[in-house]
């Protein structure tokens, strides 16, 4: 599983992917404010 931590809007509040790394899986924690590129 791999964690990663991303700023994003204009606070730079962190939003979370959570990946599983057999199937590259993964959720989104917190999307704030731009989902578009936490999903890039």
């Amino acid at each position: 599983m791999k964690v990663y931590q991303i700023p994003v809007g204009p606070m730079q509040n962190f939003s979370y992917i959570v990946e599983d790394e057999s199937t590259h899986e993964a959720i989104v924690i917190d999307p704030s404010w731009d989902l578009e590129k936490l999903t890039e």
